[in-house]
């Protein structure tokens, strides 16, 4: 029985040096809160050199507490989240560290159970390079759009140009055929009849090649 208790002692202090390292290790922000307070009640090292704080600045303050988070919903409501939905998510919660500096993280909060009790563990993860470069890719994105709205436009602009040019010199082209057409017309109503008595008449020119007056030199 000595020996069984002792065992079971070794491997939960086997598993909580697990955890513990893990949980100094991790390259997400972790926070511990009380389930009943929201009180902090452990951060790794990621979190508060993240957010610019040292350990002792933030174990026990509520979230809402300390200024990256001062937007947050207030800690009433977030434990009441927790108790109907199990988990609290934002996914992109912009902060500002103690520094000044603007980062943007995602946040999520779930309820589990450690040992006899439950507890609150909230993971921050840092996605502000991943922000920037969507937002980069939008930008890039919207000026493609713009200059491929302009350049549509100049083409149209062209078209139409090129449309009224053509139509200009289709017109431009008809009034002197009119005039050829016309004075063709003209020409055969005058001159009709001894276009027609020549063009019966055949000239040396209509006659067979070799063929000459009966005449040999």
């Amino acid at each position: 029985m000595i020996d069984s208790e002792s065992r079971t002692e070794q491997a939960l202090r086997t598993s909580e040096l697990s955890y513990r390292r893990l949980f100094e290790a991790a390259k997400d922000g972790i926070l511990i809160l009380d389930v009943d307070t929201g009180r902090i009640n452990d951060v790794n090292p990621f979190l508060f050199k993240l957010l610019g704080f040292s350990r002792s600045e933030m174990v026990g303050k509520t979230i809402g507490e300390l200024s990256p988070f001062k937007d947050i919903e207030s800690n009433q409501v977030m434990l009441e989240r927790l108790q109907q939905h199990g988990y609290v998510r934002y996914e992109n919660l912009p902060l500002e560290t103690k520094d000044g500096r603007k980062i943007a993280v995602e946040f999520v909060s779930n309820v589990y159970q450690a040992g006899d009790c439950n507890v609150i563990q909230c993971n921050v993860r840092d996605i502000t390079e991943r922000k920037h470069a969507e937002d980069e890719i939008r930008r890039f994105n919207a000026k493609l759009e713009q200059r491929v709205v302009e350049r549509t436009a100049q083409l149209q602009a062209a078209n139409q140009e090129l449309e009224a040019f053509s139509y200009s010199v289709s017109h431009d082209l008809r009034a002197p055929l009119r005039y050829v057409t016309n004075f063709v017309e003209l020409l055969q109503k005058d001159a009709g009849p001894s276009l027609s008595e020549k063009k019966s008449q055949p000239s040396d020119n209509d006659l067979p090649v070799g063929h000459t007056d009966g005449k040999f030199d």
